[in-house]
């Protein structure tokens, strides 16, 4: 299943690269996320990642170089939105990101998982369940369906993690 869905992802954007790009220039610049592990992220100075690896192998065969820089999340955003790469990845498909942006099929599908402190478990059916609790989650990342309905109207209460360690923090301050 997963062969399919990456073969179907090189060939929709193999289509959508050929087509769009054939008479453009040949370096293509990309803004990728700069803490996105394992998709997109640094390790020793390197450009490393699951959909750094797509691109590079897209490039190689489209005869299309592809110049990646890593770029803090809301920064991509907002140089997405204003045009200042040739395109970017990694960005969920949400209504207000489609006005400015076109998007293609998705490279990789994600899995969110809720975690709880052991002793504050509680049932878990439906968003409906998170209404009235502390959510903790990644700072600028949209999660978007009915966890981001509820995030917007306000009826979860999200607490903004803007580094990794920040979720090891507030576990000890009991949240």
């Amino acid at each position: 299943m997963i062969k399919i869905c990456i073969q179907i992802v090189i060939y929709s954007f193999l289509i959508f690269w050929s087509t769009c790009f054939s008479h453009a220039e040949s370096t293509l610049k990309i803004a990728v996320d700069d803490d996105f592990p394992p998709f997109s992220y640094a390790q020793n100075n390197e450009t490393i990642g699951i959909d750094v690896d797509i691109l590079r192998e897209l490039g190689k065969r489209l005869d299309i170089d592809f110049e990646i820089f890593l770029i803090p999340w809301k920064r991509l955003l907002f140089m997405t939105k204003y045009g200042t790469f040739d395109g970017s990845m990694s960005l969920f498909r949400t209504l207000e990101r489609e006005e400015y942006a076109i998007f293609t099929h998705p490279m990789h599908y994600s899995t969110f998982v809720l975690f709880v402190k052991k002793g504050k478990e509680f049932q878990f059916q439906s968003i409906k369940d998170l209404y009235g609790r502390q959510i903790m989650k990644q700072s600028g990342f949209s999660i978007g369906g009915d966890f981001g309905i509820a995030e917007k109207s306000q009826k979860i209460i999200i607490q903004d993690a803007f580094e990794f360690e920040d979720f090891f923090i507030s576990t000890l301050n009991g949240i």
